[in-house]
């Protein structure tokens, strides 16, 4: 039995539909972390810390947990982000 089939009760899913689901919810969590990423960036913006103030900011653990690419895209927008405020200020 499935993941898919056990946990949603779904049963007639061809491998190639349940590649396209996983490949949506890659989309969908990729552009979480981005989100997230420049989240981070406005928070920081908005309580106007310099480069050389340190700051806090905590992330609710479940949204690094299920997709171990978030923590990496999260991580790149945020230096992005940060590196392009850098140049217009």
């Amino acid at each position: 039995m499935v993941a898919g089939e056990m946990s949603l009760k779904i049963t007639n899913s061809t491998p190639a539909v349940r590649e396209v689901v996983a490949e949506v919810c890659d989309i969908v969590a990729e552009c979480g972390a981005r989100l997230s990423g420049a989240g981070k960036v406005g928070i920081i913006k908005k309580l106007d810390r310099s480069a050389n103030q340190k700051s806090v900011i905590t992330v609710e653990g479940g949204f690094y947990e299920h997709t171990g690419s978030s923590e990496t895209i999260c991580t790149t927008v945020f230096g992005r982000c940060l590196e392009m405020n850098s140049r217009t200020t």
